[in-house]
């Protein structure tokens, strides 16, 4: 994630309290199979839609999206 400008635009404007991420898209294993980019850019990514999110006064929720083996509960930030 490189533009902080875009996160911004997605946080104040797309982005309706729920930002779902699906559970393959923060394991090393299939993330390097899909030859996607390391859980390091989710972090950063995290950061910004965080510091956006308070600086618009939102309460934005993340969460992983369910799969047969994973489930896990929506985190607040």
């Amino acid at each position: 994630m490189q533009s902080p400008e875009y996160v911004k635009e997605l946080v104040q404007h797309h982005v309706g309290g729920y930002l779902k991420i699906a559970p393959e898209h923060t394991e090393q294993g299939p993330l390097t199979k899909m030859m996607k980019p390391g859980i390091g850019s989710y972090d950063r990514f995290k950061q910004m839609f965080e510091q956006f999110s308070a600086e618009a006064g939102k309460k934005q929720y993340r969460c992983r999206t369910s799969s047969p083996r994973t489930r896990a509960p929506a985190t607040r930030t």
